[in-house]
């Protein structure tokens, strides 16, 4: 449930919820094979180096257990910082972390420059995030309200970078 079909509902529900004017601005790309090697974005981002080098790739894997969402932007994706910032803050619900140093998440946006991780994780009481039941027959957690939350977001997010 969590790895990775609240990735696919997320950009189905956003392609669903992006305003007309938007569509022709935003690409959406499934990618397969990331738990064998990451095959299908490696090949995705070979076939079109050109435009993904300039492109900024969100990738939602595992958003669907934990009320703390983290994105982790590969260096070269820190200049949209304060987009992905406006476009999901915090909440009451939701905690929200940015982060480009110190965090890693092994999942398809490290194939591209411009890569940004997106991951719904738990917090221990020391602080630290972490995610369990991935890879288990435990991974039954959907949590529909992370699904709308990162809807809305994306949608602001796309919203914003189409107005520069």
């Amino acid at each position: 449930a969590n790895d990775n079909t609240s990735g696919v509902t997320t950009l189905l529900d956003t392609m669903t919820a992006l305003p007309e004017e938007l569509r022709g601005e935003v690409a959406f790309v499934f990618f397969d094979l990331e738990e064998m090697g990451l095959f299908g974005s490696a090949g995705f981002a070979s076939k079109h180096k050109k435009v993904t080098k300039n492109t900024l790739v969100v990738n939602f894997d595992c958003v669907s257990d934990g009320n703390n969402i983290l994105f982790v932007l590969r260096k070269g994706a820190t200049l949209y910082t304060e987009a992905i910032k406006t476009a999901f803050p915090s909440t009451e619900a939701f905690t929200v972390e940015v982060a480009s140093k110190g965090a890693i998440y092994p999942s398809d946006q490290a194939n591209f420059v411009l890569g940004v991780g997106v991951a719904a994780l738990k917090k221990t009481k020391s602080g630290l995030l972490y995610m369990d039941r991935i890879h288990t027959g435990r991974d039954t957690v959907y949590m529909e309200e992370n699904i709308a939350y990162l809807t809305e977001g994306a949608v602001r997010l796309a919203g914003s970078l189409s107005e520069k």
